[in-house]
Formats: C-alpha cells, sequence, structure tokens
C-alpha cells in the first residue's frame, strides 16, 4: 500500500499499488500509453500541472461576486472504472483521431487485455482484478483521464447551467460555480 500521508497522519489510509514491471502486460501497457496518452490533452478539462493550472485560471481575470470556488475528489477512481464504459471511452476517444495509425479495435484488444489480466499476489495467494485497473500499469493515467473525460462531457453537455470554468487533473476537478 502507498500511504496517503497528505490525508492526515492519524489513521492513515494506504492506496493498494502493483507494479506492473516485469508482468506479461507491461509492454502492451507501455503501447497503449503510447497511443491513448496524446489524447488526453484534447479534453477542454485538461490540466497537466500546477503551472498549467495557475495559467489557465489567470487568463478568467476577476472572478465575478458570488462566484463559488469548488473542489471535486474521486474517490477510488482507478479500481473503480467500468471496464466496459472505460473500453468505451476509449473508443470515443480513438474514434476521433484524424490520423488512426493502429485501428481502434486493435487498441481496444490490447487495453482490454491487460485490464483483464492484473494478477497479484497477497499472502500467498494468487488474485485477479475484476474491476477498474492496477494502480502501477502504464497506461491507467490515460485510460482514467479518458473515462472522466466521456463522464464530464456527458454531464456537462447535459447540464442547463453551466460552471464558469471546469478543469480536471485525472480525478480532481476545480470548478467556478455562479448558479447558487
Amino acid at each position: 500500500l502507498l500511504p496517503k500521508i497528505h490525508k492526515g497522519l492519524s489513521s492513515v489510509k494506504g492506496r493498494p499499488v502493483i507494479s506492473n514491471c516485469g508482468t506479461i502486460t507491461e509492454h502492451i501497457s507501455e503501447y497503449l500509453d503510447h497511443h491513448l496518452n496524446p489524447l488526453v490533452s484534447q479534453s477542454r478539462s485538461y490540466v497537466k500541472d500546477t503551472n498549467h493550472f495557475l495559467s489557465r485560471l489567470s487568463k478568467l481575470g476577476k472572478i465575478p461576486e458570488g462566484a463559488l470556488l469548488c473542489t471535486v475528489d474521486v474517490v477510488g477512481l482507478y479500481p473503480s472504472i467500468p471496464h466496459g464504459e472505460g473500453l468505451e471511452a476509449i473508443r470515443e476517444a480513438l474514434d476521433g483521431r484524424e490520423d488512426p495509425g493502429v485501428a481502434t479495435d486493435t487498441l481496444l484488444g490490447l487495453a482490454s487485455l491487460v485490464l483483464e489480466n492484473n494478477y497479484f499476489e497477497f499472502n500467498d495467494r494468487i488474485y485477479r482484478q475484476k474491476l477498474g485497473t492496477a494502480i502501477g500499469t502504464k497506461f491507467a493515467p490515460a485510460f482514467a483521464n479518458l473515462f472522466m473525460t466521456r463522464l464530464e462531457e456527458r454531464l456537462l453537455d447535459a447540464s442547463p447551467d453551466k460552471p464558469l470554468i471546469w478543469m480536471r487533473f485525472i480525478d480532481d476537478v476545480f470548478f467556478i460555480w455562479m448558479h447558487g
């Protein structure tokens, strides 16, 4: 477990991390990451890092009176993503490419292979992760980002009231709400 000490030092919680190094899916995951990562930055809400966040925020100018500054954190995103919905998010992102290079169905098949074959050992027993993706496989951040992009775009497109700004770094969302 990776301790989450940034959440407080009393009763420290842990995040399960399974290393993908040396596994049969390591290179497949790296290949997927190479093809999916460029799609992540195309999201309207994409934030690369702190400097990118501050740059986008500064372009807003003066924040209006009565604005609510909001943050949201998705709890346990990586291990909670349903494989089917995550693969659909990948398909939608891949279908939007101008230069496919590698067929969408090929990359989806590889992603499914990685997701369905995450095995780990704990207390001398072998387990297979059935839901979500392992924190520790190379393509997990791109998979999570594309899933969140699909989810938030559907949410925001369907909402009659829109935030002034909506920015996201993987599972951490910042938005400014003007509607009470």
